[in-house]
């Protein structure tokens, strides 16, 4: 019983750890079939180069979540999770910063 309880006390203490140096998100842009869902602080007026841009390049692929977290040092690093290759990965974050 005490180990159980040690594990589930290192589990949220870990969670609560991990959250709060995390960060959380400015912006979250989800892909899936052909459909871009935007969450977050992300320009209306940017929105349609976005969704036309995942619509070409992505619209046979999976679920795409690309997450924008705002560094320290005032610039944004994008986490992008999906069954897509690293390349399509880099495309995105490159497409992202030049937009």
């Amino acid at each position: 019983m005490q180990i159980l309880v040690s594990v589930i006390l290192i589990v949220v203490f870990g969670g609560v750890v991990w959250s709060m140096l995390a960060g959380t998100a400015e912006y979250v842009i989800r892909s899936s079939r052909g459909a871009v869902r935007f969450r977050g602080k992300f320009p209306v007026g940017r929105q349609a180069e976005v969704i036309e841009f995942f619509r070409r390049e992505f619209a046979d692929q999976g679920r795409i979540t690309v997450s924008a977290v705002r560094l320290p040092q005032r610039g944004l690093r994008f986490v992008v999770r999906g069954r897509i290759s690293e390349g399509d990965r880099q495309r995105i974050r490159n497409f992202l910063r030049t937009t």
